[in-house]
């Protein structure tokens, strides 16, 4: 996808900026490499034969990383680079994964106008029962107006997100949103923020548009650190593309949520408040999780509700431990089959994540992470429930 190719090149241009700030105050460079041990099982009707043979996967996989940030009298950059190769002397279980991301902010302080953007993309070629080789990249520019320290504060967000799938162009979409919001509440207590919008979707089976909502709430409860975001997207119209061109105008009730956002522990609840359940390169706590994939992401014509906890706490200063739960349910139209199949989708999933980290010096840290997650689909062959557990230790040189 040339996106996808465009935002890569946009993150590289960015990392000698980040070579040649990285000794100020706040700048730093670090690359690290990981190397990893998994164990998968699944079981489901997405599993059935000839997918059986994917029902076990005990591989190792390597991954090299490059995270930058750099501090400009006037905001901030940030860019990372992310490469891993799974199960790499095995042909038949080989798995790639490449992902970028750059975002920045401008203003602040003194100006009461702040600018931000960020440009994530994910390309992946491993097979597995749901999604296999797929590559998306997302952007979005948010101008935000301040007002006092504990708001609220009004912002504006566009963005645009497209994805390609080889072999699968049902799946290809490309979708637009704008969203206003506002945020309140101070950087050293919780912090609020409610935004909604009109998003508009292209695929070869259908074109629409949709309402999407999202509240989210940060805060520090106790010595935990805890994030929570609920999102509701409801379909307005939907055209679907028939075999002979000619388009059938409905008005359904049901469609897809907010651009997926992921809580990523860590991130920083500045003066400028920004979004905090933000989507990470692959995943919220690991380097990268192969439980993930963007199959929920094509559900275009449905009512759909999502939500997501993630709590963080560092226990005896070199120590971490991180649960994320996310719950989503699914109702409406399958826009890519005949017409009275449409009406017909009900889906639910479910999935648990918890991640344990242990620093053991500047440049060594030990990682776990046990995961399960379960989809229930009324259609045929889609049902499934797989779990992992992954061990592995990360340097950083």
């Amino acid at each position: 996808m040339r996106t996808v190719r465009l935002a890569l090149a946009a993150t590289l241009m960015l990392w000698p900026a980040l070579l040649r700030a990285q000794s100020g105050a706040g700048s730093y460079l670090q690359p690290s490499i990981s190397v990893l041990g998994t164990s998968e099982h699944g079981s489901g009707a997405a599993y059935a034969p000839p997918r059986d043979g994917l029902k076990r996967d005990d591989a190792a996989s390597v991954a090299l990383g490059l995270d930058g940030r750099t501090i400009l009298p006037g905001g901030r950059l940030e860019a990372s680079l992310f490469a891993l190769a799974h199960d790499p002397l095995s042909a038949d279980d080989r798995g790639l994964y490449f992902a970028g991301r750059a975002r920045g902010s401008f203003g602040g302080n003194s100006s009461r106008w702040i600018l931000r953007f960020e440009d994530s993309a994910r390309v992946q070629r491993r097979d597995t029962p749901t999604l296999s080789d797929f590559q998306r990249n997302e952007i979005w520019l948010e101008l935000e107006r301040a007002t006092a320290l504990s708001g609220p504060n009004v912002s504006l967000r566009i963005g645009d997100r497209r994805r390609s799938v080889r072999g699968e162009a049902i799946q290809d979409f490309d979708r637009q949103a704008l969203l206003g919001a506002v945020t309140w509440g101070g950087p050293e207590r919780r912090v609020w923020r409610l935004e909604v919008g009109p998003q508009r979707y292209s695929t070869d089976a259908a074109q629409g548009w949709r309402l999407v909502g999202g509240f989210e709430m940060v805060g520090t409860f106790g010595a935990s650190r805890t994030a929570l975001r609920f999102t509701w997207t409801e379909p307005l119209r939907d055209l679907i593309r028939g075999v002979s061109g000619v388009g059938e105008p409905t008005t359904l009730p049901v469609p897809p949520p907010l651009p997926p956002t992921t809580p990523t522990p860590g991130s920083p609840v500045g003066p400028s408040r920004s979004p905090i359940l933000r989507e990470g390169l692959l995943g919220p706590s690991l380097v990268v999780d192969p439980l993930e994939s963007d199959e929920g992401d094509w559900d275009f014509g449905r009512r759909k509700q999502e939500i997501v906890a993630l709590a963080s706490r560092r226990l005896g200063g070199h120590f971490w431990v991180t649960a994320e739960m996310r719950a989503q349910l699914e109702r409406g139209p399958d826009l890519t089959a005949a017409a009275p199949e449409r009406a017909s989708v009900r889906r639910e999933r479910l999935s648990v994540r918890l991640h344990l980290r242990r620093e053991l010096n500047d440049r060594t840290a030990l990682v776990a992470q046990g995961g399960w997650q379960s989809l229930h689909d009324n259609r045929p062959g889609l049902s499934f429930s797989r779990g992992l557990v992954c061990l592995g230790v990360e340097l950083r040189p």
